[in-house]
C-alpha cells in the first residue's frame, strides 16, 4: 500500500475517500489545486464524465481572471527563460537584475521585442524590469500557419533564385524574413498552448492543437533551411536550373498544409505519396548530375523531407 501511494505521489496524484451523506457522495477537493486554480473565487465547478469512466471537474470563473505572473533572476540564461515564459503564456514576467546589469538586461529585453509579438517593457528601475504581454488568445491559428506557410516557401524560392544570381540583396533581404517568420512562429506557439490550458478546450480540440504545434515548428525549421541556403550566396552566378524543382516542391508544400487546415477529415493518400517520392526521386538525380550545385541542392532535400513531416499529419 506505502509503495502504491509513493507512485501516486510521484506522478502528482492523490487518493480521496468518499463520504456519503444521506443520498449523496462527497469528496474533498485538492488543497494545491483548490490554491493554484483560485477556486475559492469561483461559484460554480462544471462535472463531466466521459465514456472511459473518468469524471472531468472543470472550474467555472465566471469572469474572473487574475494575471499570470512569473518572477526570473537575471542570469546567463534569461534570454532562454524569457522566451519560454512567453510561450508557456506567462502575461507578466518580472526580472530581478543588479545595479551594474541593468543596461545589458534592458538591451537584451529590447532585442527580444523584435521577435516577441505584444512584449513591453511597463515598469523598469535598476533593480527590476517589469515586462508583459499584451496578446490575446483570440488569434485564428489557421491565419497564422497560413502566413508561416506562405513566408517560409517564399524564403527558399527567393534563396534558390539569389543563389544562382549571385543577388547579395536578396539573399539579405531572405536572411531579415527569417525574423519575421520567428515573431509569427512564437506567437502561434503562445496561443496553442494558451488554449490547450484552458479546461474547457476539449479533447478533439486539443489532438487539433497539438497537430497545429507541430506543424509550425516544421514550417519554421523549413525557413530556418531557407535561411542557411541564403548564407551560400557568392559573388558569382551559379548555374543549377533549379526555379521549376523548387517551385514544384513550394507547390507541394502548399496543397499539404491546405489540407491539415481545412481539417477535411480525410487523410492524404497515394497521391500525395506519390508527388513525394516523384520530388525526392528528381532532386536525387539532381545532386548526381550538377556537382557544383550539391550544397544548396542537399539543402533543397533537408526541405523536402520536412515536408514530409508535415505530410504525416495529414
Amino acid at each position: 500500500m506505502n509503495k502504491m501511494l509513493n507512485k501516486l505521489n510521484e506522478l502528482n496524484m492523490s487518493l480521496r475517500n468518499i463520504v456519503k451523506i444521506g443520498g449523496s457522495y462527497y469528496i474533498a477537493l485538492p488543497k494545491k489545486w483548490v490554491k493554484e486554480y483560485n477556486i475559492d473565487k469561483v461559484k460554480l465547478l462544471n462535472i463531466q464524465f466521459r465514456d472511459d469512466g473518468i469524471l472531468e471537474i472543470i472550474p467555472l470563473n465566471f469572469g474572473y481572471h487574475e494575471q499570470r505572473l512569473i518572477k526570473l533572476i537575471a542570469g546567463p540564461l534569461l534570454k532562454r527563460k524569457l522566451v519560454a515564459a512567453y510561450l508557456k503564456g506567462y502575461e507578466v514576467i518580472e526580472v530581478d537584475i543588479k545595479e551594474q546589469d541593468y543596461k545589458e538586461i534592458l538591451a537584451l529585453i529590447e532585442d527580444l521585442q523584435k521577435i516577441l509579438i505584444g512584449l513591453e517593457i511597463v515598469e523598469e528601475s535598476e533593480k527590476k524590469i517589469v515586462v508583459q504581454c499584451f496578446t490575446t488568445n483570440e488569434y485564428q491559428l489557421e491565419s497564422l500557419l497560413y502566413r508561416m506557410d506562405s513566408i517560409s516557401r517564399k524564403m527558399y524560392i527567393d534563396a534558390v533564385t539569389a543563389y544562382e544570381k549571385g543577388d547579395v540583396n536578396l539573399a539579405e533581404s531572405v536572411k531579415r524574413r527569417d525574423n519575421s517568420l520567428d515573431r509569427i512562429y512564437f506567437l502561434t506557439v503562445r496561443t496553442i498552448r494558451t488554449r490547450i490550458m484552458n479546461p474547457l478546450t476539449s479533447k478533439n480540440e486539443r489532438l487539433l492543437l497539438l497537430d497545429y504545434r507541430l506543424l509550425a515548428r516544421d514550417l519554421e525549421e523549413i525557413g530556418d533551411i531557407g535561411e542557411e541556403i541564403a548564407y551560400l550566396i557568392g559573388k558569382e552566378k551559379t548555374v543549377c536550373e533549379l526555379g521549376g524543382i523548387i517551385n514544384e516542391i513550394a507547390k507541394y508544400q502548399h496543397e499539404i498544409v491546405k489540407n491539415i487546415l481545412l481539417n477535411k477529415g480525410n487523410r492524404c493518400g497515394n497521391e500525395c505519396f506519390e508527388k513525394f517520392q516523384y520530388l525526392r526521386d528528381t532532386v536525387t538525380e539532381l545532386r548526381l548530375a550538377k556537382d557544383n550545385c550539391y550544397e544548396v541542392l542537399h539543402k533543397i532535400n533537408n526541405i523536402l523531407q520536412k515536408i514530409k513531416d508535415i505530410q504525416d499529419l495529414a
